[in-house]
């Protein structure tokens, strides 16, 4: 009988010492291999990702026709390629061939540092039907490649482009004007900018017509070179008109134009026409420059806004406040 007790005691004790041998190495064994394992697969995985960007980089380099150092084929593929963003700290380094284009890192400045600031990794996006629905951060909902084929849902329900309508007044000591502004964009990046605004100025360009008002827009096709769910960025080019009501005139417009949803309910918006009105009759050309800048109240699709404007037309300059509204759909 005693031999028994014995016996069983016994084969507890080893029993215990086996259980603490065993967790013993899976602690410091087993667990430490299997951490290793999944920090090996998740550096594979980055490593193929790396090997994907770089064979769509190349790819595009030889459709390209660029074996170079080019400033030119190196800025329009970080434009296109946004896991490639490297390229951007890449390009404005020292040596080689763009460094040595002043001119041309003058300017591509303005849209290779804000891409690389605001994209970083995002390739796709959506927009929300206005600003900061739903307790969102912004006005879209951005997102990469990889992030969608994990989730291909997530993009689900919201809109794929935006439509905008903004009507304020300006004003200052010597002129007044009713401006209108209009901007569709989808979720390809393109859109239509324009404008129309109708002025009543005794003083600007009175050597050129002598009438007291008239009417001034322009009309812009764009490309969103960089976004997120906070800032959108879009360039473009196209057309702006001139009518006093005895001729009309028309001539070219360049659009850099910036939102920036900082916190519900405040957006920031800042916009630059930059154009010349080529008039007829024998009379010279007129540089156009046009700077807006704006804060506004957003409520669901209503937003109230309150701003500055800079326009010159030839020699004349106005400096104006702004009063408006913008409707989201």
């Amino acid at each position: 009988m005693f031999n028994l007790i014995a016996g069983r005691k016994l084969n507890r004790r080893i029993s215990l010492i086996g259980c603490s041998c065993l967790l013993v190495f899976q602690v410091t064994v087993f667990s430490p291999v299997r951490a290793a394992e999944a920090d090996s697969q998740t550096d594979a995985e980055e490593r193929l990702d790396e090997v994907i960007a770089e064979h769509r980089y190349q790819h595009e380099r030889d459709r390209l026709g660029e074996k170079s150092n080019d400033w030119l084929a190196e800025f329009v593929i970080g434009l296109f390629i946004p896991d490639r963003i490297t390229i951007h700290a890449n390009v404005f380094s020292g040596g080689g061939s763009f460094a040595r284009t002043p001119v041309a890192v003058g300017a591509l400045l303005p849209f290779a540092v804000p891409k690389s600031l605001v994209e970083r990794d995002v390739t796709k996006g959506k927009f929300l039907d206005y600003p900061y629905q739903a307790n969102r951060s912004g006005n879209m909902i951005t997102y990469t490649a990889k992030e969608w084929l994990d989730n291909p849902l997530m993009s689900e329900g919201w809109e794929g482009n935006q439509m905008r309508i903004q009507t304020d007044y300006s004003w200052n000591s010597k002129a007044s004007a009713v401006n209108t502004r209009l901007l569709l964009e989808g979720a390809g990046r393109i859109g239509l900018r324009g404008s129309f605004d109708y002025r009543r100025d005794v003083e600007m360009i009175a050597d050129y017509n002598g009438q007291d008002d008239f009417w001034i827009g322009d009309m812009a096709v764009t490309y969103r070179f960089a976004q997120s769910d906070m800032v959108q960025l879009r360039a473009g080019g196209g057309f702006m008109w001139f009518s006093d009501g005895m001729d009309a005139d028309i001539g070219w417009n360049f659009l850099y134009e910036a939102d920036w949803y900082l916190k519900d309910p405040w957006v920031v918006n800042a916009s630059l026409n930059l154009g010349a009105l080529h008039f007829q009759k024998g009379r010279s050309s007129a540089p156009v420059v046009n700077f807006r800048t704006t804060i506004g109240y957003q409520r669901k699709r209503i937003q109230v806004y309150i701003g500055f404007q800079h326009l010159q037309i030839g020699n004349d300059e106005r400096d104006a406040f702004i009063s408006g509204l913008q409707w989201s759909f």
